[in-house]
């Protein structure tokens, strides 16, 4: 578990500054042009990525889950 958690956090640290440093300038330009355009964006954005955080957690969990031997 706790090699699933420092693997996660890792990940989850390079994924917030990859977002950061991507999407911070056409976020904040497309907030300020046209805010009726930023809202579904923001929520679409949002939306992915909750799914995609989900599937890399089931990743995770299937990766270094115990095997069951029979």
């Amino acid at each position: 578990m706790a090699i699933e958690l420092g693997i996660y956090g890792f990940l989850l640290v390079l994924y917030f500054l990859l977002v950061l440093r991507f999407l911070n300038q056409p976020l904040t330009h497309l907030f300020h042009a046209n805010l009726i355009v930023y809202a579904p964006v923001a929520l679409i954005l949002i939306v992915v990525q909750g799914l995609l955080l989900s599937a890399f957690t089931t990743f995770l969990i299937k990766l270094f889950s115990p095997k069951k031997s029979e």
